[in-house]
């Protein structure tokens, strides 16, 4: 339950809410940057209350993301992660599509903290626009290692 908290905490604070579909580099989305609402596509023109947009995220994370999530980095993998560090890579997964190679690395080789540092190196990609986002995700996940370990 946590994690179901979490991740959706963190989605809706890093893609906020619109009504209203908006291009976003190569799709039209809406709500909560989603490229489909309850299995259609989002067109221009296309608006959506708060409440079918919540909905649609529930549905898609628990159908197809969360799923999708664990078949990349391994079940074995996911189950040892605690819920701000799931929640972390949904939030990556649900920005890019996937979750980037370098940050799947990191997880398999086990080390909280470079998986950490990896979200870290990813705050200019793409041109920077989401590295306020990247260095949030890094926090929170460098947080929940429960180590003394600090970026310098």
């Amino acid at each position: 339950a946590r994690e179901k908290l979490r991740t959706f905490q963190l989605l809706r604070q890093y893609e906020s809410f619109s009504s209203d579909a908006y291009w976003d580099v190569n799709a039209w989305r809406v709500g909560y940057g989603q490229d489909t609402i309850l299995g259609n596509s989002v067109y221009r023109g296309m608006r959506v209350s708060r409440s079918t947009a919540e909905r649609a995220m529930v549905s898609r994370w628990s159908r197809w993301e969360r799923p999708a999530l664990i078949q990349q980095i391994g079940t074995g993998t996911f189950a040892s992660l605690n819920a701000d560090q799931r929640a972390v890579l949904m939030s990556l997964k649900w920005n890019y599509g996937k979750v980037p190679s370098r940050v799947v690395r990191a997880v398999n080789r086990g080390s909280c903290e470079g998986v950490a540092d990896s979200i870290h190196t990813l705050r200019w990609h793409d041109r920077g626009i989401n590295a306020w986002r990247r260095g949030s995700e890094s926090k929170i996940y460098l947080q929940s290692c429960g180590s003394a370990y600090h970026r310098a």
